[in-house]
């Protein structure tokens, strides 16, 4: 008999596999096939994993990324997955040679006004992306400021 997938989350105990919101075959403490009410500890495992995260960091666009991989010898990209290859790793080097690779991350977030953006992200207000939660001291952010020429702190975005 094949599993169907349903539509409920996973407790919010156990730690998502991913950055996007996780589900499980049945809903909690119920039998796939029935119909029942949800505890407020149900309700509340719901609202905690279909929660998006915010981070807070420096926006780069996929252009500059781009850019800045065709400046480390990279070809031109011919499909989307060499473009974003290519970006992935003008992100690392970028992190690398400021030296904040190892407490930051690469996500996807996206503006107030609607635009998606790449966030070298040094904070997180979702304890399972491994950031601290709070924005770091300046001399942490410092170098990658100055080269992103960027005039303010990290700022907060939501996850895409």
């Amino acid at each position: 008999m094949k599993e169907r997938a349903y539509p409920w989350p996973v407790h919010a105990h156990s730690p998502p596999q991913s950055s996007s919101p996780t589900w499980c075959l049945h809903p909690p403490h119920s039998h796939p096939l029935s119909i029942s009410f949800y505890s407020y500890t149900d309700l509340y495992e719901f609202q905690h994993c279909i929660r998006m995260a915010k981070y807070c960091g420096y926006l780069v666009g996929e252009k500059w990324l781009l850019q800045r991989g065709l400046e480390l010898g990279h070809e031109a990209p011919k499909t989307q997955r060499d473009a974003l290859d290519i970006m992935l790793d003008a992100s690392r080097n970028l992190r690398l040679q400021t030296g904040v690779y190892f407490y930051t991350k690469l996500r996807r977030v996206k503006t107030p006004k609607g635009k998606y953006f790449w966030c070298i992200a040094f904070a997180s207000d979702d304890p399972y992306q491994g950031l601290p939660t709070s924005r770091p001291p300046e001399e942490k952010y410092k170098a990658l400021k100055e080269l992103l020429q960027k005039e303010v702190p990290p700022l907060w975005f939501r996850e895409s």
